[in-house]
């Protein structure tokens, strides 16, 4: 996807998606969902968005103003001194992206997981469910697949939680999360996709690799980091500030 004002090119860091559905879109953005109709009403919603990703939600509302045209496989949305290009992507599968989940000798059921008399819940039903290597002995780490999506399952023999994400996303980009279990976060980690593990592996000043999970070491640098596979193909690794407390920051006082 490209945008251009003027002539001259917008940066966005990060992919955009938008699907085309028989009645508009809906695009997930920098920071906020839009949908509705090409040159119709369009819903948003209201987020603040730092730094340039306002700029930019303002500037591609604008190109959705009009429809769209074709050429060569590509959607062009062009309204006054703005120029919207939409690249034609195909969702990868998820095992395609993660080969452990098609391979049905190292996938495990939910009687590996907490049990409803422990967490108060059922465990949802897992298409795949394979445990990986954990890096810490607090916590059960599984790779799963529900639904549509690619979840890091995680949780104690009383706790039990997950973080998921759809296909699309972890193809492209991965955002290194905190697992928290009851209130605080234990340990950080990022979903890395298969092709990308030599390059996740090689990184170790982000962290540890194994079996698709980069564990994030407590002092690798923030912000966006770029991993680039054999073929070119590039995933942005996104590690945010560690997780804290914010209650403690909203309590505490200044220094006298």
């Amino acid at each position: 996807m490209s945008l251009e004002v003027d002539g001259e090119r917008f940066e966005i860091e990060q992919p955009l998606f938008m699907d085309i559905t028989a009645d508009g879109f809906h695009a997930a953005t920098t920071c906020n969902w839009q949908s509705g109709e090409f040159g119709g009403e369009i819903m948003s919603t209201l987020m603040g968005c730092p730094g340039d990703a306002a700029a930019g939600e303002t500037l591609m509302r604008q190109a959705f103003n009009d429809k769209p045209t074709e050429r060569d496989g590509q959607l062009v949305f062009e309204n006054d001194n703005v120029r919207l290009v939409y690249d034609r992507y195909d969702v990868a599968a998820a095992d395609d992206l993660f080969d452990v989940l098609g391979d049905p000798t190292v996938s495990v059921d939910e009687s590996e997981l907490p049990p409803e008399s422990a967490t108060g819940s059922v465990p949802p039903d897992y298409a795949a469910l394979v445990p990986v290597a954990s890096p810490s002995p607090d916590i059960d780490l599984f790779l799963g697949r529900l639904d549509d999506s690619i979840c890091i399952v995680y949780g104690t023999a009383s706790a039990m939680d997950k973080w998921c994400t759809e296909p699309r996303f972890a193809a492209t980009q991965a955002l290194a999360v905190d697992l928290p279990i009851y209130s605080q976060p234990i340990v950080r980690v990022a979903l890395i996709p298969d092709r990308f593990a030599a390059a996740a592996a090689a990184r170790t000043d982000l962290g540890s690799y194994e079996n698709n999970i980069l564990v994030v070491n407590d002092d690798a640098p923030d912000g966006r980091h770029v991993l680039i596979d054999d073929t070119g193909a590039e995933l942005a690794i996104a590690i945010l500030p560690p997780w804290a407390d914010p209650m403690v920051a909203s309590t505490s006082l200044p220094d006298s």
